[in-house]
């Protein structure tokens, strides 16, 4: 009798492998790089977001107190204006305005009361979800 040599099904690895690359991929998530130098403030009890992506404000308070929406310069009078447009659209879908979510970017150097400003505006227009970014200090992502 001839004896044949052991043989090792390559076939079953890498489907295997590519299994585990698209649990990878699927599960990675991605964060946006900022172009704007902001350095956050440090918390530990930070959570992630809850709201859908395309419901989040981004508004960010540079720490000369300049303003940024989604990384555009803007004014105090031209966020107000979105965020009053953002506020109106959301009010007219049912329940939209329950979901639509404002991240306060702010430098943990800005002013103090230029933070309070841009917070206050948020309110006064209608939208109460209001997050402040920060980053968790215990080594854990938020």
């Amino acid at each position: 009798m001839r004896r044949t040599d052991p043989a090792i099904n390559l076939t079953s690895l890498i489907d295997i492998l590519f299994i585990v690359l698209v649990f990878l991929v699927l599960t990675t998530t991605f964060r946006e790089a900022t172009q704007i130098s902001i350095e956050l403030p440090d918390a530990t009890t930070g959570e992630r977001l809850s709201a859908n992506p395309g419901s989040i404000v981004r508004v960010t308070v540079a720490q000369d107190g300049s303003l940024y929406v989604s990384e555009q310069p803007t004014s105090l009078a031209e966020l107000r204006a979105l965020l009053e447009t953002v506020s109106s659209s959301a009010s007219m879908a049912a329940s939209a305005s329950v979901d639509t979510q404002v991240l306060l970017e702010a430098d943990e150097h800005a002013e103090h009361g230029r933070v309070v400003e841009v917070m206050d505006l948020v309110r006064s227009v209608g939208l109460s979800r209001l997050s402040i970014e920060t980053t968790r200090t215990d080594g854990r992502e938020p």
